[in-house]
């Protein structure tokens, strides 16, 4: 093993990028809620990028180090120490054997991600790590006591993303949107509406979509035939609240949909918590195909400091 769990997190479990394509299942993708943090922590530290890792929902947690290991904290802002002496996030770090990791409670953000240099054991289901609690699939949720198991392997150099890569999850969010083919059952007056006026993000949130409260939207069609959807995707319930879909969203759904936010602004959407705004912007399909395409490939060392 390499870490022992001394005091998890209201939520810590392990997580990958998820289960690609197991919505023909019935099951949930699932998967780290934010893919820039997640997908950092494995490009400085040099693993695969699917490596799983530790996903810590608000902070408050210690760790144990069972071997000399190395490590990353990424995501939400919070103050991290080793053995007491405070330790920089988005930066890799070394843990000597019987050291202990704190991470306090996030000042900004929601998800923490905490990854090791070597390869994580764990059993896998469609080809993913992934936990997920509300379908009781993938790991489990972590409590004290409980280890982290990873073959470790050396880390060559200590690497850092430089700042201006750094998310500030307290910024203003707007998401893209491609408009779906039920949008043209909303009236150009919602669809208007839509793009121009805030949302609040509610506390009826979680890993399963974000309900947002503001002006409603009306859909003026007729009601549809339960259908897959996918992540990002927008209901629009009878209420008019739009619900943003999320990593563990049901694999089908009868509201109708006005069209489905990009993914990348998915994971900023993850970090950002109840009372926060945001506001929708058309994005052209073809558009935020190449945004996705692009945001993959950019994980190399061009964002890293050594």
């Amino acid at each position: 093993m390499a870490l022992k769990i001394l005091r998890p997190s209201p939520l810590c479990t392990l997580q990958d990028l998820g289960r690609r394509g197991a919505s023909l299942a019935g099951v949930s993708q699932s998967g780290a809620a934010d893919e820039y943090a997640f997908c950092s922590a494995n490009m400085l530290l040099q693993n695969p990028l699917n490596t799983p890792m530790l996903e810590i929902a608000y902070g408050n947690a210690l760790f144990k180090a069972t071997k000399d290991l190395f490590a990353v904290v990424t995501g939400a802002k919070a103050r991290v120490k080793v053995d007491n002496q405070p330790i920089a996030m988005w930066r890799t770090f070394k843990m000597k054997k019987n050291q202990t990791l704190s991470i306090e409670i996030a000042s900004s953000g929601q998800w923490i991600y905490l990854g090791i240099k070597g390869e994580v054991l764990a059993k896998k289901l469609f080809n993913s790590a992934s936990t997920s609690i509300r379908e009781n699939l993938g790991g489990k949720q972590f409590k004290s006591g409980d280890e982290f198991m990873v073959l470790t392997k050396k880390l060559p150099h200590i690497a850092s993303l430089k700042a201006q890569f750094i998310p500030d999850y307290s910024d203003p969010l707007t998401l893209r949107v491609v408009l779906g083919y039920q949008s043209k059952n909303f009236s150009k007056t919602s669809l208007d509406n839509f793009f121009k006026n805030q949302y609040t993000i509610t506390t009826q949130s979680s890993r399963m979509g974000y309900r947002l409260e503001g002006e409603p939207i009306k859909y003026e069609g007729r009601g549809i035939i339960s259908e897959p959807i996918a992540f990002g995707a927008i209901q629009i319930p009878p209420h008019g609240q739009p619900i943003i879909l999320l990593k563990e969203r049901q694999s089908i759904g009868g509201y109708p949909k006005i069209g489905s936010v990009l993914g990348i602004d998915c994971f900023k959407l993850a970090q950002r918590k109840p009372g926060q705004k945001v506001q929708f912007l058309p994005i052209d399909a073809n558009e935020a195909s190449l945004q996705m395409a692009q945001f993959y490939k950019e994980f190399n060392a061009k964002s890293l400091s050594f």
